[in-house]
C-alpha cells in the first residue's frame, strides 16, 4: 500500500522540525512560549525519528505503521508554512539562513 511519499519526504519533514527548533533556540530573547514551542518541537522531532526506525512485527502492524508515516507526511505543510513565516522574520530570529531562502 502506497501513500505517495518516500523516505526522503519524511527526512525533509524532520529537517524542517530541526531547523525551526534551531532558529527558536538561537533567538535568545524569545518569550517563554517560544521556548516551550522549541522544547515541544524537539520532542516531536525525536518521536518522528523513532517512528522511522520502527520495524513492524506483523502485516497488521505494518499497515498501522504506514498510516502513521502518512500522517507524519501531512505535518510537512504546516511546518513549511511556519518556516516561511520565520524566514520573513529571519533578521530578528537569528543570523543563519533557513532552507530554501
Amino acid at each position: 500500500m502506497s501513500f505517495g511519499y518516500a523516505v526522503g519526504d519524511v527526512i525533509a519533514v524532520l529537517g524542517l522540525f530541526e531547523r525551526i527548533a534551531i532558529e527558536l533556540r538561537n533567538y535568545k530573547d524569545a518569550p517563554m512560549h517560544f521556548q516551550r514551542l522549541c522544547a515541544e518541537l524537539d520532542l516531536v522531532r525525536s518521536t518522528l525519528k523513532h517512528v522511522l526506525i520502527l520495524e513492524p512485527e506483523s502485516p497488521a502492524e505494518r499497515q498501522t505503521l504506514e498510516k502513521v508515516r502518512a500522517i507524519i507526511m501531512h505535518c510537512g505543510q504546516p511546518l513549511q508554512s511556519m518556516a516561511e513565516k520565520m524566514r520573513a522574520k529571519e533578521s530578528s530570529l537569528a543570523t543563519s539562513k533557513l532552507p530554501g531562502a
